[in-house]
């Protein structure tokens, strides 16, 4: 991404007043004071970002670029306290992930004061570098199960239905954190 063109380009619906409402996806490590004040000239009114595991270790082994968790929560309290919605995108299943990291991941998912979260389960795409590495573990070959909901590659420790009782018990958790926040909320208001 290109912050300043982003910036820029965010003045410019600004400045035309088009009083569109729209979201866009971008790293966390790219949003500044300077750019939310922006979001919220524009009418930006969500923002939506990977965190992909709460395991530094299981974002490495992938070579997925993240800011520290205690700097993600820090950025995420900035764009909240904008009034801009937030989206977590999480996978689970990663190569180097145990039952253990994707229930931690899912734990920090619920801790975030996230509006959305989203899950999904490692999926090497081909053409991308970790398909070419790993070709001789990909188990599936009907491209279509490639949709981030099933678990496509041989897991060391992970199984294909234990993969997707995950992502199911990941969505069930993340909403039940939000109502029961929203329980303690109006609870407290009485």
């Amino acid at each position: 991404i290109d912050l300043k063109k982003s910036k820029e380009l965010l003045k410019k619906i600004g400045d035309a007043k088009l009083n569109i409402e729209f979201s866009s996806e971008l790293h966390l490590n790219n949003i500044d004071d300077e750019f939310l004040e922006l979001c919220n000239y524009s009418k930006m009114n969500g923002l939506k970002f990977g965190i992909e595991s709460a395991i530094e270790e299981v974002r490495d082994s992938v070579s997925r670029f993240s800011v520290t968790n205690d700097k993600q929560q820090i950025i995420i309290n900035k764009i909240k306290n904008h009034g801009i919605k937030t989206v977590g995108m999480f996978i689970l299943a990663h190569p180097t992930d145990t039952r253990e990291t994707c229930l931690k991941t899912i734990d920090y998912a619920c801790s975030l004061n996230l509006d959305v979260a989203q899950f999904s389960i490692f999926t090497p795409y081909p053409g991308t570098p970790y398909y070419k590495k790993n070709i001789s573990n990909v188990k599936n070959t009907n491209f279509e199960n490639f949709n981030q909901y099933q678990l496509v590659y041989n897991h060391k420790t992970i199984k294909e239905k234990e993969a997707r009782e995950l992502l199911d018990m990941a969505y069930k958790k993340f909403i039940y954190s939000k109502l029961k926040n929203i329980f303690i909320r109006r609870t407290k208001s009485i």
